[in-house]
């Protein structure tokens, strides 16, 4: 999962465990060699609940980033946008992805209205059913680039993203302040690396020989150090 901050921040309005339903990982990704992509949600709650669903592209998943024009007007289809679901059942969002094929990574924030319904839609009327209890949340769709670069540096404890997609960044080794508790437990940073951006590993001793690095690329690891 993408973290929240500092790296990659998913703009979320509530927490997933604050709604009735269940919307899964924060981040979905479509990777370079793919155009569609699901996503499962689940209905959790004792009730029915109405789902609504809809995209935005975003410049960045950063504090920073605002809602941008996509480049075409089907760059970005998803399907059902609208969904009545009992208790206890799931479904299938899926996501195509019609744009450009190029180098370039790119963002939409995906948006879920949660809403429960009176007895009456429970019953089947849907005439008379009233929403209740609306809940929003957002997480990131992160489609790679159809001509995908990846290049990084590591220099003294900092790692820069040189390529042209995001990465995780996975860290391990001693803490540099181990927990008085449990002394000789590793310590484990994973956060994901936009293109064009650096990060410090914090808390882990770099110099020393317990120390591991190295990132994901959806299921490819590369050792780094």
């Amino acid at each position: 999962m993408l973290s929240l901050k500092p790296a990659f921040l998913f703009l979320l309005f509530v927490s997933s465990s604050a709604l009735a339903i269940n919307v899964g990982k924060v981040t979905t990704i479509i990777p370079t060699n793919a155009d569609t992509t699901a996503k499962e949600i689940k209905n959790e709650a004792d009730s029915v609940r109405i789902v609504s669903i809809s995209a935005q592209r975003i410049s960045s998943p950063m504090d920073e980033g605002i809602v941008i024009n996509p480049e075409k007007v089907d760059e970005l289809l998803l399907t059902p946008t609208r969904m009545v679901m009992p208790a206890g059942t799931s479904n299938i969002v899926k996501f195509y992805y019609h744009g450009n094929a190029d180098n370039k990574e790119r963002y939409y924030r995906i948006t879920f209205v949660d809403e429960g319904v009176s007895e009456d839609l429970d019953n089947g009327s849907q005439k008379n059913g009233k929403g209740m209890t609306r809940a929003v949340v957002s997480t990131i769709l992160v489609v790679q680039p159809r001509e995908k670069k990846i290049d990084f540096v590591y220099v003294a404890g900092k790692m820069t993203n040189k390529g042209n997609t995001s990465f995780r960044v996975n860290a391990t080794g001693t803490c540099l302040k181990p927990n008085p508790e449990s002394p000789s437990t590793p310590c484990t940073k994973n956060f994901y690396l936009m293109p064009g951006t650096s990060r410090a590993i914090d808390d882990i001793n770099v110099t020393d020989n317990h120390f591991h690095l190295g990132i994901w690329d959806q299921k490819q690891f590369i050792p780094v150090k």
